[in-house]
């Protein structure tokens, strides 16, 4: 009985000893490979949670896209940059594989967030135009520095030519520029308020502001339109400050009640000058920016919006940061009009292709068009919409900013992200459990337990949101669709081929 007894002990001795060795092996594979993730600054998917008494300073990316998670994006059309794997970065394998989102996940809408100079055009929105054009669509984009279209043109060169009409309306060039004779487009109730919001702005909010004159300013400028269509087959912004004249609308609209515009012009034009110069005033001065020469010459009657919207093309409307409220003002109009047709294939269904809204520096918009009834109701139109905003506080309103974001399902954060961006994308990405695992042996090797803890942590802190360590021209892509991938995926977006 002894000599069992004794090679028992023999044999739990041993036991004990495998078991130590192997938990001994076990946690200096999970030591070294956490110190390697630790020591390069950078843990990414795949890597356990550094040991106590490891380094504390590292970018923590453990909860983005693996390459086999984004394997089933490599190729597709409209491209989101060159994945990047954060454990190889800093090798040769680290960007490998140019990654893109199919056509219809952008039914969804996009949001590109990142300061000025992070790369949104030539990273995002010139790849995804070219895109959106090979696949058919009309494109219809904002552009804000003047150079969009030969921005496209040196990708095309290298990509190859799509062989689509261009149309530009560029008041800035207006010799070269197509015409839009965009105050006779707006043809029904709904696009000539649409129109008249473009031009004075939305109706201020706060409580300390009395609407009356904002009412009163919209009720004269609808009005203008309304009589300046009467009178002219082909009437401009200059048209109708020219009608401001208290005599002309006078001796225009006395005994003629049945005439456009006379409700809401008589009961100003029969007051006294004085307050009839008050009454128009906020109108003349909002006109005023829309006078000069060229604006009129680029709204005189050309294109047809309707047609542009029926076929594959690009109609690119210049509206230079440069030049303030003047390319505001237009950039709205165009944008209101547009809108107000797309709403119209809500009860008709279109025949023709789908059209992408492109709006950079949507921002410069929000106090003129209803950007949030915009996305919350174009999708059902066939309507895409990709908005460039430099950062979430950009949309000052925070029911507009829930809507606005919250409408869009593809999200492009760009480094630089400012700290409310990188707390809004924190919190739509949530959390993620991390499973921490110990081991205890007891004080004589005579018994060994496993502890196992959950905690539940955000996928990616705000510093690995706006202060990506992988290269200037790098952002965080974000898709709200199972048929991708429901984890941040981690991107290069430099585009060699557009270089000069």
């Amino acid at each position: 009985m002894g000599l069992f007894s004794t090679y028992g002990k023999a044999v739990g001795a041993s036991t004990r000893a495998s078991r130590r060795a192997a938990m001994n092996a076990s946690n200096a594979w999970a030591f070294r490979s956490s110190q390697r993730g630790a020591r390069r600054g950078i843990l990414g998917p795949g890597d356990p949670a550094p040991v106590p008494g490891g380094p504390v300073d590292y970018y923590d990316y453990r909860g983005v896209a693996s390459p086999k998670e984004v394997a089933n994006l490599a190729g597709l059309p409209f491209s989101i940059g060159t994945h990047i794997d954060p454990r190889r970065f800093g090798t040769a394998r680290h960007r490998n594989t140019r990654l893109g989102l199919a056509d219809e996940l952008l039914e969804r809408h996009a949001v590109v967030l990142g300061p000025s100079g992070s790369g949104k055009t030539e990273g995002v929105l010139v790849p995804w135009i070219d895109a959106a054009l090979r696949s058919g669509h009309s494109v219809v984009t904002l552009d804000v520095k003047g150079d969009l279209v030969e921005r496209i043109h040196r990708f095309t060169a290298r990509s190859g030519q799509i062989g689509v009409p261009v149309d530009r309306w560029d008041f800035t060039r207006a010799a070269a520029s197509k015409s839009w004779g965009w105050v006779a487009e707006a043809r029904s109730r709904a696009e000539l308020d649409a129109v008249v919001v473009a031009i004075l702005g939305r109706e201020p909010t706060s409580a300390s502001t009395d609407p009356y004159f904002y009412r009163r300013d919209t009720e004269v400028l609808r009005g203008l339109v309304l009589l300046a269509q009467a009178a002219s087959a082909a009437p401009t912004p200059s048209d109708l400050k020219a009608l401001l004249d208290q005599v002309l609308l006078e001796r225009t609209l006395s005994g003629r009640p049945s005439i456009p515009g006379y409700q809401e012009l008589w009961p100003h034009v029969i007051q006294d000058p004085a307050d009839f110069d008050k009454a128009t005033s906020g109108v003349r001065v909002a006109l005023g920016q829309l006078t000069d020469p060229s604006v009129a010459h680029v709204s005189r009657p050309g294109l047809n919006v309707d047609s542009v919207l029926s076929r594959s093309g690009l109609f690119n409307i210049v509206v230079p940061l440069a030049n303030g409220q003047t390319a505001e003002k237009l950039a709205s109009v165009a944008l209101a009009i547009i809108s107000q047709r797309l709403y119209s294939r809500l009860t008709s269904p279109p025949g023709g292709p789908r059209v992408f809204l492109v709006l950079d520096e949507a921002a410069r918009l929000l106090d003129r068009v209803d950007l949030a009834n915009l996305v919350s109701v174009v999708r059902s139109a066939g309507v895409s919409v990709v908005m460039c905003f430099q950062t979430v506080e950009q949309i000052k309103d925070e029911n507009d900013r829930g809507t606005i974001l919250g409408n869009c399902g593809q999200v492009v954060s760009l480094r630089g992200a400012s700290e409310r961006t990188a707390d809004y994308l924190k919190s739509r990405l949530g959390d993620r459990p991390e499973v921490a695992i110990s081991n205890t042996i007891g004080s004589h090797g005579s018994s060994m337990s496993r502890g196992v803890s959950t905690e539940y942590v955000p996928v990616l802190r705000p510093r690995e949101i706006s202060d990506l360590p992988f290269g200037e021209r790098t952002g965080l892509v974000f898709i709200d669709d199972p048929r991708a991938t429901n984890k941040p995926i981690v991107v290069d977006l430099t585009r060699p081929d557009l270089a000069p």
